[in-house]
């Protein structure tokens, strides 16, 4: 799904691939890779702050630029993942778990599945990796 509007992200990443699931994986990496971007909440003009971050901090934009050239696991990957409480909330608290994310920094206004899809996301730029990923996390999900 692309935007139809023109800001700042869309110049800096291309209009076509600035949707709510990459704002999403691009504001957790951010967080995640920046001290200086801890106090910015998920919200109110976050896509400006988000680019105005990314323009002063070449850096993490160039990390960033590189990691989503490598894209995104596909969404027949996740269709396992469901809207259900008891599935979401067990995956956050998994992969928070394994990669040492603090739950505090995961966009609140988001729903669970969307958080974990953004959590997997946010580890997908480790793309032989993935599959073996995502697999791992059904089969654990599945022995509950």
């Amino acid at each position: 799904m692309s935007i139809t509007r023109e800001d700042q992200l869309s110049e800096i990443f291309s209009p076509h691939i600035v949707d709510r699931r990459f704002r999403n994986w691009l504001w957790l990496f951010i967080k995640i890779n920046s001290i200086e971007f801890h106090n910015v909440e998920y919200g109110s003009n976050y896509r400006k702050k988000m680019a105005d971050f990314l323009l002063k901090n070449n850096s993490i934009k160039i990390q960033a630029m590189q990691c989503i050239e490598k894209g995104f696991a596909s969404k027949e990957e996740l269709e396992w993942i469901s809207e259900r409480k008891r599935q979401t909330t067990w995956l956050i608290t998994y992969l928070c778990n394994m990669l040492s994310l603090n739950k505090n920094k995961l966009p609140p206004s988001l729903t669970n599945r969307e958080i974990a899809i953004t959590i997997i996301d946010y580890y997908s730029f480790r793309p032989n990796q993935l599959s073996f990923f995502i697999n791992s996390l059904q089969l654990s999900w599945r022995a509950q």
